[in-house]
This record gives structure tokens, C-alpha cells and sequence, in this order.
């Protein structure tokens, strides 16, 4: 299952290890970790203008989104929700059955 994350991106919800609110900035240890990533090339969208409302970390990347974390968040439990409260399961099933 996959989740629009704003700005044309795509991202499967099994990657996703945290969704931030863009307030969470105001740490200054976050915007240390945030531009450190920027300057090795995890992130992998630019910023928005100040219109950014959340960031997105994945495994291996960071995106912004000027997507609100809540408004993401029930995405996500949307989709969970249909379905039928086991996200991933289908998708460990289907590993299984591809071996």
C-alpha cells in the first residue's frame, strides 16, 4: 500500500518509519539532523517555499510535504482501515507466495 505525500510523491507505507510535524524544526538538534541529511543527499525533495507542514522519514530518505503530519497520519488509517486492520499482511503473504 502506498501514500501521497503532496508534490507528485508516491511512498510505500511499509518504508515509512515516521511522520514529523514542521514545528518540530524549532529543536535545534532536528534542523542540525535535517540539514546534515540535506548536505549527504537523504533528502530527496526540495523545500517548499515555507509551505512546507510535515517531513517524511523513510529507511533511507527524507521528503517534505506540505502535507499537514495529521492530515497524513489519517491517510495512512484510512487505508489501513480498509484494510481490515492488517496492513502489512497481505504484503508478507505475498512475499511467501513469490519465493
Amino acid at each position: 500500500m502506498f501514500v501521497h505525500i503532496g508534490d507528485n510523491i508516491v511512498l510505500p507505507i511499509k518504508e515509512i518509519v515516521g511522520i514529523f510535524d514542521i514545528s518540530v524544526l524549532e529543536d535545534k538538534a532536528t534542523r542540525d539532523f535535517l540539514k546534515i541529511s540535506e548536505e549527504e543527499g537523504f533528502v530527496k525533495n526540495n523545500k517548499y517555499d515555507n509551505r512546507e507542514r510535515s517531513f517524511v522519514l523513510t529507511g533511507q530518505n527524507i521528503y517534505f510535504s506540505p502535507i499537514t503530519s495529521v492530515t497524513l497520519k489519517k491517510r495512512i488509517e484510512k487505508i489501513y482501515n480498509q484494510q481490515d486492520g492488517d496492513l502489512f499482511e497481505q504484503e508478507e503473504e505475498d512475499e511467501i507466495d513469490n519465493t
